[in-house]
Parts: structure tokens; C-alpha cells; sequence
């Protein structure tokens, strides 16, 4: 466990963690100025507490006006904590109109000790199949896949607008060994052309700022189940696809929980934009409605 001041920067607190072999596995799209109170309130936290196997958003939750300003303390410093009204999660996600965060109490995890990455391209229809599988089988912490356009704006080498799986491995020498060669196996198998990278905090980084680039000034979240992940994913190509909507459209989506997000500069026609997300988004009411 670990306290901290709000006001600490999370690269600060990183940092400080580092030392002692020990991390806090968060992943929000940090450009080293957010500070923990405001990834706390702002709710822009997506991984979940064994790294970023199932990103995960703490839950909003509805605020009510409050006249008086008091200092209160929520929760405690053990790992179950069931006295009371669980505040914590009503703090969190309220950006700041329940209250200030002063302070906040984490849970920790020990640093991995190694990490790595594969990097895989080709058709869509290729990548979604044995992503699902590695994410089912296998230990990996993140399954991402990408749109070529957000694939190639991070680095990554693809043709055409072919899509990029990453798949990131953590802990262990060995088991981080084992498990990457388990799923390099899956995906040559399927004759999917791939590349590892042990050096990958950066390409990490990249994906998890994509959505507050400045380039991109809309954004739009959705969860579906993950087994309707792949016709949703479709749905998005062909919006991407559609040259006639003018829309610039990027996404990423996650294999292992049905998260997707797309994002894209507004056109200067921007009731193509909306046209374009109400499409998507009556879309997901179909398929929850299944």
C-alpha cells in the first residue's frame, strides 16, 4: 500500500515506487503533468488491479449538491474494507463536484520484471480470431488491436489499411518467455506476420495517450460483449472505409473485453461526425438488445 498527496504528479509517484520495486498498474493517457487526484476524479484510469489484462474505467457515479464543505476520510488502509458507504468509488469519477481529493491510499503491485511485446499486421478478418484466443489461453496483460491509421501514427508499419495487434506479456523472465513463444506459435500458424519488442514503453504510452492527442478533438467510448466485439469492429471499418462521410476515423479496441474506442478530428462538415457516431452507437443498442 502506498499514500500520497494529490497533488503528486503519477510519473513522480512511478518513479518513487520504482525504487522500491513496486508500481501502481494504472495506465492513463499521461503526458507527466496529470497529477493522482486528477486521474482519480477525472476517471481516466484503465487498468485493471493485475495490470491491464481487462482495462477497466472506475464507475461514475451521480452527484448530489452539497452546501458545506467538510473534511472527511473514506476507506482505509487494508485490502478489504467493508465498513460504511463505500465513498471511494463516489469520489472517484465526480470530477471534483462532490469535493477535493487531498489524499490518496493505493494498492500496489511489485514491478514485473520483464516485459514484451508482439507486434502483429494484416486483414482484419485475420487478427481479430487469434487475438481472441491468445487473450482466452494465454497470461497477457494487454490484447489491443489497432486501425492502420492509429498503427502507423504510433510507429508501427502496416500496409494499406491493415490493422496492428499488439499483444504485451509481464513478470517473470521465464514465464514472459514462455508465454510469448506460445502465442508467436498461434500466430505464424495462421501465417500472420509478427515482430517482438522488449524495449515497449513507449509503444504503450503511445496507445494510451492516442485519445487526448491533439489532433483529435472527438472521442467515443463503447462496451459490448466480447463475442460481438468483431461484427462491431466491422460496423467501424466501414464507417473508416466510407470516403463519402469525410470522417477521419481512428480506433482501438480490446480484445479480451469488448472495449472499443474511436476517435477523429471533427470535418468541417461535423453532422457528418455526428451521423457517423449515432450510426455506431445505435449499432451497440442492437446488440445489446440480442
Amino acid at each position: 500500500m502506498a499514500t500520497a498527496e494529490a497533488g503528486l504528479t503519477l510519473s513522480e509517484f512511478q518513479n518513487h515506487l520504482k525504487e522500491k520495486g513496486q508500481w501502481l498498474p494504472i495506465d492513463p493517457p499521461d503526458d507527466g503533468t496529470a497529477t493522482l487526484g486528477g486521474v482519480v476524479c477525472n476517471r481516466i484510469v484503465r487498468a485493471a488491479a493485475d495490470g491491464l489484462r481487462r482495462p477497466q474505467v472506475f464507475r461514475y457515479r451521480s452527484a448530489r449538491d452539497s452546501r458545506r464543505w467538510r473534511l472527511i476520510k473514506a476507506g482505509g488502509n487494508v485490502v478489504k474494507n467493508v465498513a460504511g458507504y463505500d465513498l471511494c468509488k463516489l469520489f472517484t469519477g465526480s470530477y471534483g463536484t462532490l469535493g477535493l481529493i487531498t489524499e490518496v491510499t493505493f494498492k500496489l503491485r511489485p514491478l514485473p520484471a520483464e516485459t514484451r511485446t508482439i507486434v502483429a499486421s494484416g486483414p482484419l478478418t485475420s487478427l481479430v480470431k487469434p487475438g481472441r484466443t491468445i487473450a482466452r489461453e494465454s497470461f497477457p496483460v494487454a490484447v489491443e488491436l489497432l486501425s492502420g491509421s492509429l498503427a502507423k501514427q504510433l510507429g508501427i508499419s502496416v500496409e494499406g489499411r491493415k490493422c496492428a495487434l499488439l499483444i504485451r506479456f509481464a513478470g517473470s523472465p521465464r514465464a514472459v518467455v514462455t508465454e510469448t513463444a506460445s502465442a508467436l506459435k498461434k500466430l505464424r500458424e495462421q501465417n500472420i506476420r509478427c515482430v517482438t519488442h522488449d524495449e515497449d514503453d513507449e509503444l504503450w504510452l503511445g496507445v494510451s495517450r492516442a485519445a487526448t492527442r491533439g489532433v483529435n478533438d472527438l472521442s467515443w467510448r463503447v462496451l459490448v460483449r466480447a463475442g460481438d466485439l468483431s461484427s462491431f469492429i466491422e460496423e467501424v471499418v466501414s464507417i473508416e472505409e466510407d470516403d463519402a462521410t469525410q470522417v477521419e476515423l481512428q480506433w482501438q479496441a480490446g480484445l479480451g473485453d469488448g472495449r472499443l474506442r474511436a476517435m477523429t478530428r471533427v470535418p468541417v462538415y461535423h453532422r457528418e461526425a455526428v451521423r457517423a457516431l449515432e450510426r455506431l452507437r445505435q449499432r451497440a443498442e442492437n446488440l445489446a438488445a440480442l
